[in-house]
């Protein structure tokens, strides 16, 4: 059991320990997912508290615990806190509009362990989920090894965080990318983008200009945009390919068309949330298949190769308790021995 006071994380922290660990963390994502789908994960619903006419707090409570006949892990105990204040940036002294804090606990006594700051955390754990996914959906079913060479291109929509993330989460995940396409709705966020993944070594990466040049013939692509409307159509995506769809616009489903959605399978992170955040795309007839999760655990539930399937990533607590358990462990084995 731990004692003693929890240890704090800041964000700087953080992103020193998760620099080099995409592998360790996209592993977590895989985790993440299979708990869910064997319901070893235990995800509540989000709490919402408005505070005046300022923001809102979200928590997302989190417990994954692990049957050692499928895959050994120890159980993690978490909560995300997230406030949103929305004049955040206006301040004399400008904070972000959005803040998270994840509480790590000791699962046998519930005594708080650490509190880190979560911003860095989100942001790679959701690229890394999206590569967990890809491993599944695309890898797996188009039967593709570790140390193949076929050269796979990647699309990417969107230049921020998320793009970013993604760029260097797939870099690090897949050794024959031959082309990382980056388009965004203004073009020189994009050249920038590219210019700074040039100067880690992602020769790679270049500017497209239009959608249509960043989706079309692309094996993978990721839309990671803030849009409310369409980016990404029918007519651009080739058979075969796999979209990792993680934008947060007014919906979680704004960024494909609707006849794309006609046309591709959709696949989700955890099916309950799934559901329920995807549910304006249900109305409209579109099918929601299943987990990911469940698509690895049951080889009949593999799509064609034919197919275009979609990865919805709404994000789970699993993931948050997975990332930052995974963050804590590695600061423990950093500090020096007494």
């Amino acid at each position: 059991m731990a004692t003693g006071l929890p240890i704090f994380l800041n964000e700087a922290r953080v992103s020193q320990l998760l620099d080099g660990q995409w592998l360790p963390l996209i592993d977590a994502m895989h985790q993440a997912l299979l708990a869910s789908a064997l319901k070893h994960a235990v995800p509540p619903l989000r709490s919402f508290t408005p505070i005046r006419d300022e923001g809102i707090m979200l928590t997302m409570p989190g417990y994954v615990d692990f049957n050692n006949d499928v895959h050994e892990g120890e159980p993690v105990l978490a909560c995300k806190v997230v406030t949103s204040f929305t004049g955040n940036s206006e301040r004399e002294n400008p904070l972000p509009n959005i803040l998270g804090t994840i509480l790590l606990f000791d699962v046998t006594s519930g005594k708080l362990t650490c509190v880190l700051e979560a911003t860095e955390i989100t942001a790679r754990r959701t690229a890394a989920a999206s590569v967990a996914a890809t491993n599944i959906l695309y890898k797996k079913r188009h039967s593709l090894s570790n140390s193949s060479d076929e050269p796979i291109v990647l699309g990417i929509f969107g230049a921020g965080v998320q793009g970013k993330n993604h760029a260097l989460a797939f870099h690090a995940a897949y050794s024959n990318i031959s082309e990382i396409r980056i388009w965004n709705h203004r073009l020189p966020k994009a050249e920038r983008l590219v210019a700074e993944l040039k100067t880690l070594g992602i020769n790679q990466a270049r500017v497209a200009r239009t959608g249509r040049e960043c989706a079309e013939g692309a094996d993978i692509l990721v839309t990671a945009t803030s849009s409310s409307e369409p980016i990404l159509f029918d007519e651009w995506v080739k058979n075969g390919a796999h979209i990792n769809a993680v934008g947060s616009g007014r919906f979680h489903y704004c960024e494909l068309d609707l006849p794309l959605y006609r046309r591709v399978k959709i696949y989700l992170d955890n099916e309950s949330s799934g559901r329920n955040e995807l549910r304006g795309l249900v109305v409209q007839g579109i099918s929601l298949i299943t987990s990911v999760g469940n698509v690895f655990l049951e080889p009949n539930l593999m799509p064609g190769k034919q197919d275009i399937t979609v990865f919805h990533s709404i994000g789970m607590a699993a993931e948050d308790a997975l990332a930052a358990q995974l963050v804590y462990k590695r600061h423990l084995l950093s500090r020096p021995s007494n």
